[in-house]
This record gives structure tokens, C-alpha cells and sequence, in this order.
């Protein structure tokens, strides 16, 4: 048994309804591959209720829905939640190793877990190594549209240091100024004092690259 979020699942149990639901869709699901099922954890609420249980993001209603290990489906809206932590997908510590010493390789298994944790906290994770991944096989652009999509689903993807280095060297490599110069504005107003100092060094990266300094 694997306690997550003061409940205990039973992993036994699971994987049979796993693989007969993937059945059903004619999907098959090998393992390790991170899906939208795999995010069980708790969403805290502002009034200081919390939902614990399978959680999915719900991009065109807002809202978070929770299905709780008794089959209870709650829905959350955005402006009513004060944070969501979700169980660290399994795959994404092999693929953050292969990173290291394969880029490309590790491309396939990254875009997954960035795609199937859309504001599940590991998205911006897997997006900021996705990104790197890009760079280092010369795919500068690439990298860029990565954070471009996590930073649209989630403008507080930002505040985190790792994904906002990686957003912001994406656009210097692409030669997208403008951005730059809004996204700096936005760190230096609203994120953590580590990412803002982060920021004042991608500003200075920026100059340098212009020649304007």
C-alpha cells in the first residue's frame, strides 16, 4: 500500500481498473506512462476545505474535478482553490535522468507528463527539462512554445525558478525581446526574490546579446 494525502491505495486494486478502462477506449497503457489518472492527491481550498482523490484540470470550465476513492466527483473552480499537490509521477524522475545524458530520448516521456499534469504542479517540472531537452538538440524554438503553453495554462508557472530560467533563456535564444522585456516586468512585480534576481540576470543575458550594454 501507497499512503498518499492521508488515504491509502491499495496499487493491487488500481491497475486492473487501469487497464480495463484503456481496454474499453481501445487505448492501452503501458507502464509507466503517465496519464491524467495517475494525479491523486489534495486540493486545498480557501475556506480551508480540502478534496482529496483523482484530480483533472478542467481547462475550458476553470475548475478543478475531484473523484474521491469513493467514487464522489467535486468540481472546484479555480479563484476557490489556495493550492493543489499531486503525487510525483513515476515517470518523470527516469525521464529527467535521461535527460542528463540523452536529450532526445527523453523528449517523448517529458511532453507526456507536461500534457497530462496541466496545472497538476509537475507540469512546469517536466516543461522547463522539456525545454532544455529542445536547446540542447538545437530546437531553441521548440523550447520556446513549450514554456509558451505552460505559461498560457498557468501564468504562475513563472514564479517557479527552474521553469522561468529555462522560459526566459527559450526566448533570448529565439530572439523574442519583447517578450523577454514583458515576462521581466511581470518577475520583477510579482515573483519570489530567487526568480527576480534570476531576472535581472536573464535582463543583463539580453543586453549582451543585443550588444546594448
Amino acid at each position: 500500500n501507497v499512503v498518499i494525502c492521508n488515504y491509502s491505495i491499495n496499487q493491487e486494486y488500481i491497475l486492473p481498473q487501469v487497464v480495463i478502462v484503456g481496454l474499453m477506449a481501445g487505448v492501452f497503457l503501458t507502464p509507466g506512462t503517465a496519464t491524467a489518472q495517475d494525479a491523486v492527491g489534495v486540493v486545498l481550498k480557501k475556506d480551508g476545505g480540502r478534496l482529496e482523490g483523482t484530480i483533472r484540470w478542467k481547462s475550458v470550465a476553470g475548475e478543478y474535478e475531484v473523484t474521491t476513492p469513493k467514487g464522489v466527483t467535486m468540481s472546484v473552480k479555480l479563484n476557490d482553490v489556495s493550492k493543489v499537490s499531486v503525487r510525483r509521477p513515476a515517470e518523470l524522475d527516469a525521464a529527467l535522468k535521461t535527460a542528463q545524458t540523452n536529450p532526445s530520448a527523453a523528449i517523448p516521456a517529458l511532453d507526456n507528463v507536461m500534457k497530462s499534469f496541466t496545472r497538476l504542479e509537475w507540469d512546469t517540472v517536466a516543461a522547463q527539462a522539456l525545454a532544455q531537452c529542445y536547446s540542447k538538440t538545437g530546437n531553441a524554438k521548440k523550447a520556446a512554445e513549450v514554456c509558451d503553453k505552460v505559461y498560457a495554462a498557468n501564468p504562475d508557472a513563472v514564479t517557479d525558478r527552474d521553469f522561468a530560467s529555462a522560459y526566459l533563456n527559450a526566448l533570448i535564444d529565439t530572439d523574442q525581446a519583447a517578450k523577454v522585456s514583458t515576462l521581466l516586468v511581470t518577475l520583477s512585480e510579482k515573483a519570489p526574490r530567487d526568480v527576480a534576481a534570476i531576472a535581472q540576470i536573464k535582463r543583463g543575458d539580453l543586453l549582451v546579446k543585443k550588444n546594448n550594454y
